[in-house]
């Protein structure tokens, strides 16, 4: 089974739906599951998409 390759874009995507969507749902975690559902992923590949996202964003916010 080949691997699913995701662009930056894609995934960009992804997690502004995750962030949209947090406030509709109880966790983290339902609101990654179903967020999955819709794009065709891994709760694996949005979670770690997510978390660099805010790792990158933390940075920049001591940077600055």
């Amino acid at each position: 089974m080949k691997r699913q390759t995701y662009t930056p874009e894609i995934k960009e995507r992804a997690v502004r739906m995750l962030i949209e969507a947090l406030n509709d749902y109880t966790s983290m975690w339902s609101t990654i599951q179903v967020i999955v559902l819709k794009i065709e992923s891994t709760f694996g590949t949005l979670w770690s998409c997510h978390k660099k996202r805010t790792n990158e964003t933390i940075l920049t916010n001591i940077q600055d």
